[in-house]
């Protein structure tokens, strides 16, 4: 039995005034069938999915194909997601050595672990489930609760790459990595999704777009930068820009085609799937230009410093 608490404070800054800006969203993964809104904190900006699960394991809610057919990904899958952390790791790649330890919070099926280790880097990963599909060495992930992760030797840099969005305890995870697991000087790369997007303003009412009960939170540059530094952090740069072939944002706002959906599907034409998502990246760039010109994609990337 799901259990739910419904909030009437902001849940970053207790303020009282909230408005209602999504109501009535279903989980487009439908693992429950209740229905959720979305808060948004006029003081601080902070958006919250209402009302919150409260079940301690949330495991049921990423039972399945959630990152693919019984999460391995194939060789097209791949291929886009290896150019997503190219993109990604190119944002702030002046901030990095190759002699950085690095850790993956949340790393998923460690994928992205294994692009850090083939440019060289030493990445490892972690994550509460165990969704592991890379032919890397087991010994580089530790599945486990990262809030009970005490690593020997901190890490330069950490990476929360859609993961924030995803932890309901949030504050005693920042405060986790910022004393146990991150060095004073070292970075926290966060990713997240950027509810200011255009597309979040023109379709409020789309599933896709929040994925809620998944994402508790939902953030944009004012209110992560404000839950950071109150936490120690320093902020030492956001924007709100993505690689031109990935539109799937697009496909779920204005079409309301969930891709890692129909990836997951057992369909012997995956094949047209495949094909017809490439030309919509082609014929998308366009679009996607324009949204990191104006600096208002749906994706909000943000480096901070561990002071």
């Amino acid at each position: 039995m799901v259990q739910y608490q419904h909030s009437k404070t902001c849940r970053l800054c207790g303020s009282e005034e909230l408005n209602k800006v999504a109501e009535n969203l279903h989980d487009p993964q439908e693992s429950v069938q209740d229905t959720f809104d979305v808060l948004a904190c006029t003081k601080c900006g902070f958006h919250f999915t209402d009302p919150m699960i409260l079940n301690k394991d949330l495991g049921f809610l990423y039972e399945g194909n959630y990152f693919g057919i019984d999460n391995k990904l194939s060789f097209f899958e791949n291929l886009y997601r290896f150019d997503q952390y190219r993109y990604d790791f190119g944002i702030y790649s002046k901030y990095f050595s190759k002699n950085m330890t690095m850790l993956d919070y949340g790393c998923g099926n460690g994928s992205r672990v294994e692009y850090l280790r083939q440019k060289g880097f030493r990445a490892t990963g972690i994550d509460e489930f165990d969704m592991i599909t890379t032919d890397l060495d087991k010994s580089l992930y530790v599945i486990k609760n990262p809030i009970d992760f005490f690593p020997e030797q901190k890490y330069d840099v950490v990476f929360m790459y859609h993961v924030l969005e995803h932890l309901r305890e949030f504050d005693a995870q920042i405060n986790h990595i910022k004393t146990n697991i991150l060095k004073k000087g070292g970075y926290l790369i966060i990713q997240v999704p950027n509810v200011d997007c255009w597309q979040f303003k023109k379709y409020p009412q789309n599933d896709n777009l929040y994925e809620v009960p998944r994402h508790f939170w939902h953030f944009n540059k004012r209110s992560i930068k404000f839950m950071m530094e109150e936490r120690g952090f320093i902020t030492k740069g956001q924007n709100c820009k993505n690689s031109i072939l990935h539109p799937s944002t697009i496909l779920s706002s204005v079409f309301k085609f969930n891709i890692r959906q129909e990836w997951a599907k057992p369909n012997p034409n995956k094949w047209l799937i495949h094909a017809k998502f490439g030309l919509f990246c082609l014929l998308s760039i366009p679009i996607l230009f324009w949204e990191n010109l104006r600096d208002d994609s749906p994706i909000l990337n943000c480096i901070f410093e561990n002071k």
